[in-house]
């Protein structure tokens, strides 16, 4: 009986390699991607991008270094939220009021002007 034990082993571990596999190509895996405004910066110097929101909700400021993209997690559209985007030094390159909508992308061209456009 004991060479059946350890002839059992290997089968059971490839069993469980074979099901860990499997789940991890069949979609199993949940993938928390989380719907987010890009923002790209296609100008020659560094802005801030500030999301101002209604209400009692916060203000999230972002640094995007020239030639850069980055995003923010946003669940919602936004429809009093407004786009301030400034120079580090804080002079106001330009807005953007609402709605502001995940999927959408803010772009600060290269001579400064802000591009905004929405998935439609």
């Amino acid at each position: 009986m004991g060479n059946t034990r350890q002839r059992a082993r290997p089968v059971l571990a490839l069993v469980v390699g074979v099901g860990v596999t499997a789940a991890a190509t069949t979609g199993c895996v949940i993938d928390h991607n989380r719907p987010r405004l890009t923002y790209v910066n296609d100008a020659t110097s560094t802005v801030v991008v500030t999301v101002e929101l209604p209400g009692e909700k916060s203000t999230r400021a972002r640094e995007v270094p020239a030639g850069d993209a980055t995003d923010l997690s946003l669940s919602e559209c936004e429809d009093e939220a407004r786009l301030r985007v400034t120079t580090p030094g804080g002079e106001v390159v330009g807005t953007i009021d609402g709605p502001i909508c995940p999927g959408d992308t803010l772009t600060i061209t290269s001579d400064l002007t802000l591009e905004y456009g929405g998935n439609e």
